[in-house]
């Protein structure tokens, strides 16, 4: 498997399930790491807009129209993301909140989560 040596912090990928594909997975999986924690997770029912301000700005019909808005609630993927992101920035960073109580979502333990992805990447691809 390819490393890369210099990189030595922890790195937590959160993906769209709708935007996300075998060049760009591949790639993501060069980074693992059997020593430094990599870990990486979907959210269900997301597109690309999903994370933005902007998925808020557009009604549910327009937003879907446009691709604007994914098949799961906006805020539900919005408080996915930041809960999982400060639960691996606290476990990292040793902060003393009360970050942990998300700590399942790092490893994917939510029915909104994928644990990794469901994009299926050849082993000599990566």
């Amino acid at each position: 498997m390819r490393s890369f040596p210099g990189l030595k912090q922890p790195i937590f990928f959160i993906n769209s399930e709708k935007f996300q594909w075998a060049g760009n997975i591949s790639r993501m999986k060069k980074l693992d790491s059997a020593v430094i924690q990599r870990k990486m997770i979907t959210i269900r029912g997301t597109v690309h807009q999903s994370f933005p301000d902007f998925t808020f700005l557009t009604g549910n019909w327009i937003g879907k129209l446009m691709k604007l808005k994914g098949e799961i609630d906006s805020q539900i993927a919005m408080d996915l993301c930041n809960q999982a992101t400060l639960a691996f920035l606290q476990r990292h960073l040793g902060l003393h909140k009360n970050f942990d109580q998300w700590d399942a979502l790092i490893d994917g333990q939510d029915p909104n989560l994928i644990q990794g992805t469901n994009v299926t990447v050849l082993q000599s691809a990566i």
